[in-house]
């Protein structure tokens, strides 16, 4: 019998039968109809861009909608207020925090310029904030937009103030967990296609 680790597991079920979340509703009001390959690829993409569950874990909780910040949590009375942590004028709602908010369309402006090399031609756009970039070869610029997420999400919850630096330093402790990783499995070669650009740095 041979042996299937559980993210071969997990791709066969994906493959075998597609249910949409409730999310896909909500998105679909947003961005339009995609059809069931994209949404696919947009479910699978933290399995493209990282091993790291923590990373993983939170665009899950993000695509499918339950990543509960001031808006539902003042509903819940487990905050003060349901204003955004960073701008404190609008609902902090999850699309509002991670694209809409005027400090962190900033943000992502200063994160896209830096690595201008890496999102070439990509816009920043709700969509891509949100859900990622699902074009092929967009492992290491949906890696990044995912950390940049985390970034905000930690900064709001350690009450502290946004930084790219905080950005860069999660970057690069990543890339090095990875070259390890890469260095144990004799998978280099692949490391390097992914980390090119942001090496040449």
């Amino acid at each position: 019998m041979k042996f299937l680790d559980s993210r071969t597991i997990y791709w066969k079920l994906i493959k075998q039968k597609f249910e949409k979340p409730s999310s896909y509703s909500k998105f679909t009001d947003m961005f339009g109809v995609f059809d069931d390959e994209k949404w696919e690829k947009i479910y699978m993409l933290p399995f493209r861009c990282s091993s790291n569950t923590r990373i993983r874990n939170f665009q899950f909780k993000i695509t499918h909608n339950i990543l509960y910040l001031n808006e539902k949590l003042y509903i819940f009375n487990k905050t003060d207020t349901e204003l955004c942590y960073f701008c404190n004028h609008q609902k902090e709602s999850q699309n509002h925090f991670f694209y809409d908010c005027n400090v962190v369309r900033r943000f992502w402006e200063e994160v896209f310029l830096t690595f201008h090399c890496i999102f070439e031609n990509i816009n920043i756009e709700e969509h891509i904030v949100l859900l990622g970039i699902i074009d092929e070869g967009k492992q290491l610029a949906n890696l990044i937009i995912i950390l940049g997420k985390q970034v905000l999400y930690e900064t709001k919850m350690n009450n502290g103030e946004l930084t790219i630096n905080m950005l860069k330093s999660k970057i690069k402790v990543i890339e090095n967990i990875e070259k390890k990783i890469a260095t144990q499995k004799n998978k280099m070669l692949y490391h390097l296609m992914k980390w090119e650009k942001y090496l040449n740095m």
